[in-house]
């Protein structure tokens, strides 16, 4: 497999950091696993309908939200999508010296906004300073208002938003790639019986960057070219609105507005959307834009935190959403605050999280320290992998392993296909690093692949834990650096990663899992990964 794209991993991460919080040691790796049909294809890839979407490993964490109905939904007019604020009646302020764009990407910004600007008569648009100032606070970077002057409320904003930035943007791909979609049948997952409320929910963008990629890719050079430029101009367009006159501060005496979960769910499933078009331009950049690198570097802009993280809200009211329903669904309070610092959509998506999880009781957490996975030695028993679950312990003579301690070498056991064991000092082995493990199904493993036995290092096994062998104890936790640093390989068989069936859910799903089991958050597991001559998870 091809080593990833530094690009499409941060796309399909759904994050614009560049060094991630969620990924464990062995995805900061430089050799990161990417969808193989993005390593595999360059981006040729087929149009993905029907059944054979279930092909395509999922880019996206999917989420539900309401279809809000707007006054003016969008209405796929002829003049088309840049248009449609003035003819749902709102207005966008374009002064350009309202737009104050962060130093990081105001020079490599300031070509893009020039051509932008001189092209469309919708970004020399002007709000009264009137309007700007008599509107309360709120978190959204795109700022609107009504044509005629009248008062909008926060969610009729949101609602023109959705009808322009998410299905008119998604007419928009369509219309450039030349494919047929209806965004009701595409997005749509249940209608309420009055018929007025609809739920829409994202997986479609699991799918639909592979087929604007693939419409892209069955055109000729000459023609992919212009339309490939077109669709990045969509978001360009869009982005770089988001920083207008959200630095004039309104009346302080006017009460901040406050977006609900619902609203802030909108708001995200826009910008779900507008990296789908991003990786669809990843996969069908033509040559001329690859080979000079214009084309990656103008997707690279567009991530940029100082763009991506506040588009279309620079909110906390996600965070704080998002927060409670992880904590709902049994998350520690020390795992949230983790991830404090960083975007609410990093907890928005945490909290969706499912398979892997192992249930723990947290109530006895707090924000820095998690107690639900301690070992209280005095009444702990070794546990098995499924409960209700009477299969027979492997055993081991401590004797014969205090004997090789005495040495001051790595008690290693060989362990054969019927589960006989037999303790050594001497030859490479594998240390295993686990928290329940069921050998025999390994030692099957072996038996099948032709294999008679197997030479082990296992904590359980390892390392006596009788009270008459204290001493040994201490001893063998001292030896630990050195049983990493002297195994062939470090083997990781956590109990929540074993879980997971990596085909069926996304990179960020992963990596925020990977990060968050308890191999990856004890100390004890520090040294596996960095004395480990080979890590496997």
């Amino acid at each position: 497999m091809k080593k990833p794209s530094s690009i499409v991993h941060r796309l399909l991460c759904c994050t614009p950091v560049s060094a991630s919080p969620l990924l464990s040691p062995v995805e900061q790796a430089p050799a990161q696993p990417f969808p193989q049909v993005l390593a595999e294809t360059n981006g040729s890839l087929p149009a993905a309908t029907g059944a054979s979407a279930a092909s395509v490993r999922p880019s996206f964490i999917a989420f539900e939200c309401p279809w809000l109905f707007p006054n003016t939904p969008y209405d796929n007019h002829p003049d088309g999508f840049w248009d449609f604020p003035e003819r749902a009646g709102w207005v966008l302020d374009g002064q350009r010296e309202r737009r104050k764009f962060p130093n990081e990407v105001a020079d490599a910004l300031r070509p893009i906004l020039k051509e932008l600007d001189a092209k469309y008569k919708c970004r020399q648009k002007a709000v009264p300073q009137s309007l700007v100032t008599s509107r309360p606070a709120d978190s959204l970077s795109i700022k609107c208002f009504r044509a005629e002057g009248g008062e909008s409320s926060l969610s009729d904003e949101v609602a023109f938003i959705q009808a322009w930035l998410f299905f008119g943007v998604h007419a928009q791909a369509n219309a450039i790639t030349g494919l047929q979609s209806d965004p009701t049948s595409d997005f749509t997952v249940k209608t309420h019986a009055d018929g007025a409320a609809r739920t829409l929910s994202t997986a479609a963008l699991d799918i639909l960057p592979h087929r604007w990629a693939a419409a892209l890719n069955a055109l000729g050079e000459h023609d992919r070219a212009p339309r490939w430029a077109q669709l990045l101009e969509v978001i360009q367009h869009a982005v770089t609105l988001q920083t207008i006159i959200s630095t004039h501060k309104p009346d302080p005496e006017l009460e901040p507005r406050m977006l609900t979960y619902d609203e802030c769910k909108v708001l995200l499933s826009i910008r779900l959307l507008f990296r789908a078009v991003l990786l669809a331009l990843v996969l069908s950049m033509p040559s001329s834009n690859s080979d000079s690198g214009a084309g990656g570097a103008a997707v690279e802009l567009l991530l940029h935190p100082a763009l991506a993280q506040a588009f279309p809200a620079g909110w906390d009211e996600l965070k704080d959403f998002a927060i409670d329903e992880m904590r709902a669904g049994g998350w520690c309070a020390s795992e949230c605050q983790l991830l404090e610092r960083y975007d609410g959509a990093y907890n928005f998506f945490a909290a969706r999280l499912r398979a892997g999880r192992w249930p723990m009781d947290h109530a006895r957490c707090s924000d820095w320290v998690c107690v639900a996975d301690q070992v209280d030695e005095r009444v702990y028993e070794t546990m098995h992998v499924e409960p209700g679950c009477r299969c027979v312990a492997v055993q081991v003579r401590p004797e014969e392993l205090c004997a090789v301690l005495d040495r001051g070498k790595v008690p290693r056991v060989t362990v054969s296909k019927d589960l006989n064991v037999t303790v050594g000092d001497s030859g490479p082995y594998v240390a295993i690093s686990h928290g329940r493990t069921r050998l025999a199904s390994y030692m099957s493993g072996l038996k099948a692949a032709g294999e008679t036995s197997a030479v082990l290092w296992m904590d359980t096994l390892c390392i006596p834990v009788h009270e008459n062998f204290k001493s040994y104890r201490k001893q063998a936790i001292k030896l630990m650096s050195q049983t990493y640093r002297e195994a062939s390989a470090v083997l990781v068989l956590d109990r929540e990663l074993q879980r997971l069936d990596t085909s069926t859910i996304s990179h960020l799903e992963q990596d925020m899992l990977s990060a968050f089991v308890g191999w990856s958050r004890r100390l004890w597991t520090l040294q596996e990964a960095a004395l480990a001559n080979r890590l496997y998870v």
